[in-house]
């Protein structure tokens, strides 16, 4: 082999060392883009998905400023009926932000957005109309980075926890749930709740002592209220109530405790109650 030969693999070997192999570049999420918004066709839905390598396309909108590592859903009800929706992200380890819209010829029209209803989580509640498509983005805050997103869409339940007998038992925080209360009522036997026109209830043994977190969220046409009871041997003993919509306190372990939660001002319609 001459010496020209020589020099040319020299050359070629001293290329591949010098470049060496390329880092791999995660893949964004296959729904990163609107036009790959993932389909959701049943209820309760519940995803979770790492947004870390989303992008923002040019054409992403805005809620409450910019939003970065977006990625995008879509959701639509049946023909035949509307449907209340609650879509949260209770449980991510990121700021987040959601935003649902309607499209019409290509073109965005914001229908709700939510930016730390419960920080750094996102809440928000809407009523699909029969047959509408609805596109949910759900990004970062702001510059913050993206992480681990958990995304719930809730459609809301018959209110089968109306009486004190029947409350609903929360096993775990955080906790998460949907209710239509347009046929909810009061019975005698429940602890006084504000002025309220109907009511659900919950109960809960926490296995730790610690601060909890709740908030009830619903439609602007009426405003819940929360109340927490503890029973003892005289009847039921007040431990918080707000006549608003969020209380923040501490809770004893093993102790048990119920929740209402009511509306003071109707209609009655979808409420979506939070404990973390």
């Amino acid at each position: 082999m001459n010496r020209m030969m020589y020099s040319l693999i020299a050359l070629l070997a001293s290329m591949v060392l010098s470049f060496g192999p390329r880092e791999a570049r995660a893949a964004a999420p296959p729904n990163d883009d609107i036009r790959n918004a993932t389909e959701i066709r049943d209820f309760p839905s519940h995803r979770r998905l790492d947004t870390r390598d989303a992008t923002t396309a040019p054409g992403d909108p805005e809620c409450w400023g910019f939003v970065g590592h977006s990625v995008w859903f879509r959701v639509t009800a049946p023909t035949s009926a509307s449907l209340p929706l609650t879509v949260h992200t209770i449980g991510s380890d990121f700021d987040t932000v959601v935003s649902i819209y309607t499209m019409t010829e290509g073109r965005l029209t914001e229908i709700r957005c939510d930016d730390n209803a419960v920080h750094p989580t996102s809440v928000a509640m809407f009523t699909a109309e029969a047959g509408q498509t609805y596109y949910i983005m759900v990004g970062s805050s702001g510059r913050a980075p993206g992480g681990d997103l958990q995304l719930g869409v809730e459609r809301a339940r018959a209110a089968s926890n109306d009486a004190l007998r029947d409350a609903t038992v929360i096993e775990g925080l955080p906790f998460v749930d949907a209710v239509e209360m347009s046929r909810t009522t009061i019975s005698l036997d429940e602890p006084p709740l504000c002025e309220v026109y109907g009511t659900i209830w919950y109960s809960f043994t926490p296995t730790e002592s610690d601060q909890i977190f709740v908030a009830a969220f619903a439609d602007a046409e009426f405003e819940p209220t929360i109340g927490l009871y503890e029973r003892t041997p005289s009847g039921w003993e007040l431990v918080s109530q707000s006549c608003g919509s969020q209380w923040k306190g501490g809770v004893d372990a093993g102790r048990t405790y119920v929740l209402g939660v009511g509306t003071r001002r109707g209609p009655n319609r979808a409420v979506t109650l939070v404990v973390q």
